[in-house]
């Protein structure tokens, strides 16, 4: 099971050591993948790309998914967001069917929808059918690059074994320097007190993107110390084994910590799936100042 500890601020345990005891931890379901759709190979069906431009209003969804049922299109996956202005948004879903149909005529019984204001209709190319759609945006206006994790685990790894110990440096430097800029952006957007009321818990983006499932955080704010363990960390993915492996993503998390906490971070792994761990654990602490 995921687990998530809460944060501790000055006025939390005596103790300078993390506490990441069972009874300290928030016990959440694991199974809550999600999926971004990008290529989908038919199965004997025709498949659908729909994409319906809407007035943001209570029913407007189940009024559209209505249409798309009655005309027997069996809808696979679908998402929907509300536009900046709050007054209009989309929806976009894959569907498929053993009828045969036309573009024009799930445009058309769509159009007659009071409520949307436009639609576009693709159909699959000898049973491919790719996820258009671009940029890719976050929930903050984001725009994200999407990357398959064992592709691009390979691709550090290759980096490691061409630099040596260099390469890990390397990495670890480079993954600080983008968890910094990276979280300035992000606490700016939800603000100084939801930052560090909420710390351990916006550390959960890091499942939300797929760089491994966030099984527990412990945070010691007054001794500026903190136990992150992260289950399938993607820097996993290709490693031969052996050895700690996720000098990015440990670095990435010490950019957090060094944002948060606005004084020099040093991150050690400890754990490492890399070296047949279960779970990979780092640990952050105050970096100690230059004699």
């Amino acid at each position: 099971m995921a687990q998530r500890a809460s944060s501790q601020g000055s006025a939390g345990r005596s103790s300078n050591v993390p506490d990441t005891s069972p009874t300290n931890r928030l016990v959440v379901p694991v199974d809550r993948h999600k999926e971004l759709p990008t290529i989908l190979c038919s199965r004997g069906l025709h498949l659908w790309w729909i994409s319906v431009g809407l007035e943001n209003r209570i029913g407007i969804l189940a009024d559209v998914a209505r249409v798309v049922s009655d005309l027997g299109l069996n809808i696979g996956s679908s998402q929907s967001w509300v536009a900046a202005d709050g007054r209009t948004g989309r929806w976009t879903c894959f569907a498929e069917t053993r009828e045969t149909l036309t573009a024009a005529r799930i445009e058309s019984a769509l159009q007659r929808r009071p409520g949307v204001t436009d639609v576009a209709v693709e159909s699959d190319h000898h049973g491919v059918l790719i996820a258009k759609g671009y940029p890719i945006l976050s929930t903050i206006g984001s725009r994200l690059v999407a990357i398959t994790a064992s592709p691009f685990s390979a691709m550090l790894d290759e980096v490691r074994m061409t630099l040596g110990s260099g390469g890990a440096v390397l990495l670890y430097q480079q993954g600080k320097a983008l968890g910094k800029v990276t979280w300035e952006g992000n606490f700016s957007t939800v603000g100084e007190a939801v930052v560090h009321e909420e710390a351990a818990y916006l550390l959960e983006l890091y499942s939300t993107l797929g760089w491994g499932q966030l099984e527990s955080v412990t945070i010691d704010e007054a001794s500026k110390r903190a136990v992150v363990v992260v289950s399938d960390s993607f820097e996993c993915a290709s490693t031969s084994g052996g050895s700690s492996c996720c000098y990015f993503l440990r670095g990435h998390i010490a950019g957090f910590f060094e944002t948060l906490w606005k004084v020099p971070i040093q991150a050690a792994e400890t754990t490492c799936r890399g070296k047949g761990d279960p779970v990979c654990t780092f640990e952050m602490t105050r970096e100690a100042a230059p004699p």
